[in-house]
């Protein structure tokens, strides 16, 4: 059974699973590469810090995002100069967002929406936005056009 008796189909994803073992392959390398102290004459391998432990090299934000569930740290230290890197895995479905003030994941968003879109306008919406980290706080009105509302009417209606 060559190559030949394989239906069409299946090699059409070929293609995208070579890419994505690829991509996949590239991720693991630096993530290995990033882990390595290079301030010596032969690179060394950083240990990993314990979870138990890593409140002691955290900062007050970064603590916070992992408690709050928005980023988990990764805490690495040079077992020859001490060295430390962190590494932040941001986690995807937190309802956390990036704080332009003090640039952690501790910001949250509450909308309203105050009118709603008609004869082709967008209506508008209040934006509530407020950080646990730095207390950060602002209020503002944005346009609001819902998803798959188009000229006057929604999309699937006649």
């Amino acid at each position: 059974m060559g190559i030949a008796a394989i239906p069409t189909e299946q090699l059409a994803w070929a293609p995208v699973v070579l890419i994505l073992l690829g991509v996949l392959a590239w991720e693991a390398l630096r993530y290995r590469a990033r882990r390595i102290c290079r301030a010596h004459p032969k690179p060394v391998r950083m240990s990993k810090v314990r979870e138990a432990d890593e409140d002691v090299w955290l900062t007050d934000g970064q603590e916070l995002e992992e408690d709050l569930g928005a980023v988990f740290h990764q805490v690495y230290v040079c077992p020859e100069c001490q060295e430390v890197k962190t590494f932040a895995l941001r986690q995807p479905f937190s309802r956390y967002k990036f704080c332009g003030v003090c640039k952690h994941y501790t910001s949250t968003e509450q909308r309203k929406v105050l009118s709603q879109p008609s004869n082709g306008r967008p209506g508008t919406m209040k934006v509530h936005t407020s950080c646990r980290h730095c207390g950060y706080e602002n209020t503002d009105q944005r346009p609001y056009m819902p998803i798959g509302y188009s000229h006057g009417q929604r999309r699937g209606r006649h």
